[in-house]
């Protein structure tokens, strides 16, 4: 069973423990009801979240309120006259046991000196592929060139296997550092869809912690890193895309990246004959 995040457990105990509010009707389908109330657009999406808890300071977001419809934590409350307009949710029995037994700490977020930042995930990825006879790791990584609007989103980073006993393997890491990052991005499968035919292998890589491996989208492996940039794969990623042909767009992007870090050929052997004669006219220069 699924842990509340801090947040959740916030909201939960706000809707256990919230005095409720006493409404003119007793008949009312609110009254003596704490409630988390959900905007809804034309399009039927959620957009906004309101309701009548103390105890929550923080704006909850309408990700945070969706988790804990989805886990049953919460349940919508039924026979509103506007329906169509909002979505009202009060606390389960499941919601309740979520959070039975929890201390004061278990409804704070860790210390941000504990945290794992998106710059401590590059290191630990940096650390997977630290040789540079077996593969290559590109941080922010454009599969094309130019200014073509239709060309895919830049990939957070990729990894190019030399070996052929490895496949060859392109393999893209997307790295999230917050829940609600993350979970927008399940709920939106077509903004890594390229990613998915581009790579042979895709990992979330994220916190320890951060996201549970059942929450992982089929196809998608997850590999967490603590504080110490010490990665693990908690989900292992299936090998796709095997017989894909490299389009020129990736190869010349590839080439631009060699280019401007200095990787070429001959680039640092010119840049090194080019010093040698400016060193060699500024010798001339002084002895006339």
């Amino acid at each position: 069973m699924p842990k509340p995040s801090p947040m959740q457990g916030r909201v939960l105990r706000a809707l256990r423990d919230t005095e409720p509010r006493k409404w003119h009707r007793e008949d009312h389908p609110l009254s003596g009801k704490n409630y988390l109330r959900l905007f809804k657009s034309r399009r039927g999406k959620y957009f906004e979240v309101e309701h009548n808890l103390t105890g929550v300071k923080r704006k909850i977001l309408v990700s945070t309120a969706q988790a804990l419809w989805n886990n049953g934590w919460v349940k919508e409350i039924p026979n509103y006259k506007y329906a169509e307009l909002y979505v009202y949710l009060e606390i389960t029995e499941k919601g309740r046991k979520a959070i039975a037994g929890w201390e004061e700490e278990d409804y704070n977020p860790p210390d941000p000196e504990d945290r794992v930042t998106a710059d401590e995930i590059k290191d630990a990825l940096g650390k997977r592929h630290d040789d540079p006879e077996k593969s290559l790791l590109i941080f922010e990584f454009y599969p094309t060139t130019g200014g073509n609007w239709n060309a895919p989103r830049r990939y957070d980073a990729v990894a190019f296997e030399f070996w052929k006993s490895n496949g060859f393997r392109r393999i893209v890491y997307e790295i999230k550092v917050s829940r609600g990052d993350f979970l927008a991005e399940i709920r939106d499968p077509e903004k890594r869809q390229p990613a998915m035919e581009f790579a042979n292998q895709f990992f979330f890589v994220v916190p320890v912690g951060l996201v549970k491996k059942n929450e992982v989208p089929e196809g998608c492996g997850l590999i967490m890193v603590n504080a110490d940039a010490e990665s693990r794969i908690v989900r292992s990623a299936p090998i796709m895309n095997e017989n894909h042909t490299p389009e020129w767009g990736l190869v010349a992007s590839l080439v631009r990246h060699a280019y401007r870090k200095g990787w070429a050929y001959g680039m640092k052997e010119l840049k090194k004959s080019q010093e040698m004669e400016n060193e060699k006219d500024e010798t001339t220069m002084d002895d006339e």
